[in-house]
């Protein structure tokens, strides 16, 4: 594993990166990238869903997101579905979502009420 580790790191940011990309740009996959993600916290553990509520909500709160409704949209999907399919692991993470509700955008609070 020492020998292969930096790859594998690599390959696991390549991975979230693109989940959070295309979260933000496929209206159809919130709900199928959920239950993907579900099914790899079920059965790797909890870290890649850590890490991608993690990119997920530095993207949120670093850029201006509140014109980009099909993105949220998604997000919110996503997070929503997520909780439902792994509930232990967005409690982990409930932190970072509480700023959620700090958003301009009204989807991001309903779905964090939601998941509440």
């Amino acid at each position: 594993m020492s020998r292969y580790g930096a790859a594998v790191r690599y390959i696991a940011n390549n991975i979230n990166q693109k989940i959070v990309e295309l979260l933000y740009h496929q209206e159809d996959l919130s709900k199928p990238m959920a239950e993907f993600v579900g099914e790899c916290v079920k059965n790797q553990g909890e870290k890649i869903s850590t890490e991608i509520i993690s990119d997920l909500t530095n993207q949120i709160y670093h850029s201006d997101s509140s014109h980009e409704s099909i993105g949220i949209r998604n997000i919110a999907k996503f997070m929503s579905k997520l909780s439902k399919q792994v509930p232990k692991t967005v409690y982990h993470n409930i932190s970072n979502l509480m700023g959620f509700f700090d958003c301009d955008n009204y989807m991001l609070r309903i779905s964090l009420i939601k998941i509440l």
